[in-house]
């Protein structure tokens, strides 16, 4: 599967684990089985034949960071952030997880490989100022961490739940510039998903055509505004319905988000979650979306598929569509379930006939009192200008094992 994953253009894989991994935090009481680390250093030496590399993202936490599946267990509360005992097991988590990366990179079969690591999955938002809480983590942790792994080698990344994301991208800029060498190599990771509540009956593609190359640019603009760096953490091709094997909109779906990512400032990779799931005999297609090797050997999506798509620009196939048709977000704050449609022939039209009547009444300045107002999501990616530096260059990043691959180095 490396191999496939490999061909298809994939240079980074994001590897979740659960706290019982780290020998340090494994207690039997807990109800995991211990012994996986074997297998995720076995992982990385794959990994260093192929010359790629890995993101250790401590997926899930004691006491659970959230309410969902993914913490190893579904918790009716997240008491990671409420029993002290949880939380200091946490931080004892991520000090043992920068440990192992260190370890990893002394050896000769591994070193090389991690190139980062996150503290926490998609910790519920509710807790971030509370006492024992994801702002306070943070602030404790990445200096720990950065006292281990230095951020010339070493990416730390930062998962968020808020929408908008204007506090948190304000809070981790700050931070930066508070405490520069610790926060040095600390990026935003935005999940970015059109299902979960987002995607609405009756579905078509035109639904998550428009999300990707109107709306989702804005979702990321108060990130972009801050000057930090972000990385799609998680993005898939789940739409939520049924449909989404048909007329190829997994290949020119994935060339929207591609190119979308790649061409927006300040983003510097994207993750695709998942790199596969076990597929039932019965139901082959079920669930099929989500699993990136299957679409590959099913011929749902290219098997050189970065190699095959212009990302040098936002959603160009397409064509005029974006900068005609995207809808207006004048007065709107954008969140991870706003709705998007194309403006239609008839509806342009029609607004364009009121703009004519609007610039006849304007006064001798010319002004129209909106300044502050993006017309079309094109105004809002003008002016956020070109692709960050700060961290890594160019992007388009996939494997959970998450898959990932730069477009541009």
């Amino acid at each position: 599967h490396l191999d496939q994953l490999a061909r298809f253009g994939v240079t980074h894989v994001r590897i979740p684990i659960g706290y019982w991994l780290l020998d340090a935090l494994y207690d039997v009481k807990d109800g995991f089985v211990s012994g996986g680390e074997v297998y995720l250093r076995r992982a990385l030496t794959w990994l260093k034949k192929r010359r790629m590399k890995a993101v250790l993202d401590l997926h899930a936490m004691p006491g659970g960071q959230a309410v969902d599946g993914f913490t190893g267990k579904r918790y009716p509360t997240a008491t990671f952030f409420t029993d002290a005992g949880h939380y200091e097991r946490g931080k004892r988590a991520v000090e043992a997880l920068a440990d192992l990366a260190l370890a990893y990179d002394v050896d000769k079969s591994t070193s090389g490989v991690v190139v980062g690591v996150q503290l926490l999955n998609e910790p519920l938002h509710d807790h971030w100022d509370t006492p024992m809480g994801i702002r306070d983590f943070y602030e404790k942790m990445v200096p720990r961490v950065r006292s281990k792994l230095p951020a010339d080698r070493y990416m730390i990344m930062l998962s968020f739940m808020d929408s908008p994301h204007t506090y948190t991208a304000a809070w981790l800029a700050q931070a930066r510039k508070r405490d520069p060498k610790n926060f040095a190599g600390v990026v935003y990771d935005k999940h970015m998903y059109h299902l979960f509540g987002d995607n609405t009956e009756p579905w078509t593609p035109d639904q998550d055509y428009c999300k990707t190359c109107c709306r989702d640019p804005l979702q990321l603009e108060p990130i972009l505004a801050e000057g930090i760096p972000v990385i799609v953490g998680e993005y898939s091709l789940a739409t939520g319905f049924g449909g989404w094997d048909q007329n190829a909109f997994t290949q020119k779906q994935l060339a929207n988000q591609w190119s979308m990512f790649n061409s927006t400032r300040s983003i510097v990779g994207s993750f695709f979650w998942n790199f596969r799931i076990l597929l039932s005999d019965d139901h082959s297609n079920m669930y099929k979306e989500w699993s990136l090797v299957d679409l590959i050997s099913s011929g749902f999506l290219a098997p050189d598929g970065a190699y095959g798509i212009d990302m040098s620009s936002r959603c160009p196939d397409m064509g005029d569509k974006v900068e005609q048709q995207c809808p207006k977000y004048s007065n709107v704050t954008v969140t991870w379930t706003t709705p998007c449609e194309w403006r239609s022939a008839d509806r342009l039209g029609k607004e364009q006939a009121d703009d004519d009547i609007g610039l006849g009444s304007q006064g001798d300045d010319g002004a129209d009192g909106d300044d502050g107002d993006y017309d079309t999501v094109n105004d809002a990616v003008r002016r956020c200008g070109g692709r960050s530096a700060d961290l890594l260059r160019g992007a388009t990043i996939l494997l959970s094992w998450l898959v990932c691959f730069w477009a541009n180095r």
